[in-house]
């Protein structure tokens, strides 16, 4: 029996005896924040559990300037996406650039030489437009995505980026293709304002449209890949989920943001923009009857909705306990602007208790944009511990990685499961 061999039976037998402890452990709720005022990405985690952030010691940079791979300053992050094995995928509207993140050796942020570099940039030789990144997602297969409102510099889109040389960029001929294009948006830049972007369990893609009212185009679009031919833009592959003619009545105006409702299936949430009075609200709509929409009567609902002066919603993000995160971008200055957390106390569906989360009375946060609940280092099955069953899915993919990055288990990022990877998850533990 070989070092490896020896190390993997006396762990499994070791931490199988206490599989509870790990059971029993409380899940944190950890955020990743775009911050445009100080060009970083902020990390916020509930430490100690109380249910809201102290930001002296909760709240530390996840990614800046300051990097020791020496990567390009943020100089605008704008849109946000996280993977379940806790890549990092951020669009930097003044760089014109995506960036790539991870944390390999735990410490919580991705600062480390190895841990950061711009994935793609304008220089790409796939000749595709990345000047104005407004959303980030990942697939159920590790794949990228980033969604781009046309400008002069080229057209509406949602690109998905993949690194096929293995040089941990996706800026070679052919890494950017074309997933959603002129056969939904229409030619260059056109009606649709694309923003952001979320998948849900089956890989089918949905867009929050921004823009003019007129257009009579603007709520939640719905985009699939049904004939495997690596785009979903073709005749029967995309259509409207929930859009300003829906037979609730509502009224839908401008908007960045949308999430699944990670606590219901079938349904998602917005954020609206309506005036007269200026009103900001959160949409739930659900396809109730599976029919691929939700404008049917009844299909949608306001859930939460403030009059309150100054306060901007820029971004929500819901959890699988049903909680939703909301984003204030006040323009009363920095320290005003804070993230509130909003609970359904009486199970009528509607938010009905509001609590603020993360106060910033320090303004240690400026400007958020988006924002992404971001997984535990180690924690492979997505539930806030690490114990027994992520130990079980690191040695079931014991030896080289297949897909660099899809490959659970790969903690420190090198292409190989092995000992190394085994002993970062065991200094994780509980």
């Amino acid at each position: 029996m070989d070092l490896n061999q020896t190390t993997i039976v006396f762990c499994t037998s070791m931490f199988t005896s206490i599989a509870l402890l790990g059971a029993e452990a409380h899940g944190q709720s950890r955020l990743l924040l775009n911050d445009r005022t100080n060009d970083r990405i902020a990390s916020a985690v509930d430490v100690n559990g109380d249910g809201e952030i102290d930001e002296d010691t909760e709240v530390w940079t996840y990614f800046d300037g300051s990097n020791a791979a020496g990567t390009l300053a943020p100089s605008n992050p704008t849109a946000l996406g996280t993977s379940r094995l806790g890549w990092v995928l951020m669009g930097d509207q003044a760089n014109r650039c995506v960036y790539l993140l991870r944390d390999l050796n735990g410490d919580g942020t991705a600062q480390g030489e190895s841990e950061s570099v711009v994935f793609a940039d304008m220089d790409n030789l796939s000749g595709k437009s990345l000047a104005f990144p407004t959303g980030a997602a990942f697939d159920s297969h590790g794949r990228m995505y980033i969604s781009n409102a046309g400008n002069n510099f080229g057209p509406d889109a949602i690109y998905r980026l993949q690194d096929l040389n293995g040089d941990g960029t996706a800026m070679g001929e052919g890494e950017i293709t074309m997933y959603v294009g002129e056969g939904a948006f229409g030619p260059g830049n056109g009606d649709f304002v694309p923003y952001q972007i979320v998948f849900d369990e089956n890989d089918v893609l949905y867009m929050r449209n921004a823009g003019n009212a007129s257009f009579g185009l603007l709520g939640i679009w719905r985009f699939e890949d049904m004939n495997g031919d690596g785009r979903a833009d073709g005749k029967g592959e995309y259509w409207n989920f929930f859009g300003q003619d829906n037979a609730s009545g509502l009224e839908i105006g401008p908007g960045f943001a949308v999430d699944l409702d990670r606590a219901r299936e079938d349904c998602l949430y917005i954020h609206n923009t309506v005036t007269n009075p200026l009103r900001r609200q959160i949409i739930r709509a659900c396809d109730l009857n599976g029919d691929g929409t939700a404008n049917n009567k009844g299909e949608a609902e306001i859930v939460w909705e403030t009059e309150q002066s100054g306060f901007t919603a820029i971004d929500l993000i819901s959890l699988e306990n049903g909680d939703v995160f909301v984003t204030d971008n006040s323009a009363a200055g920095d320290a005003n602007r804070e993230v509130i957390r909003l609970r359904d106390t009486n199970g009528d569906g509607h938010f009905d208790e509001q609590t603020v989360y993360i106060a910033n009375e320090g303004g240690t946060l400026g400007n958020i944009r988006e924002g992404k609940v971001f997984p535990r280092f180690a924690d492979l099955t997505g539930n806030e511990v690490v114990g027994v069953s992520d130990l079980l899915i690191l040695l079931g993919n014991w030896g080289a990685c297949d897909d660099l990055y899809n490959c659970p288990g790969d903690l420190n990022g090198d292409g190989v499961v092995d000992v190394s990877d085994l002993l970062l998850l065991l200094s994780n533990w509980g």
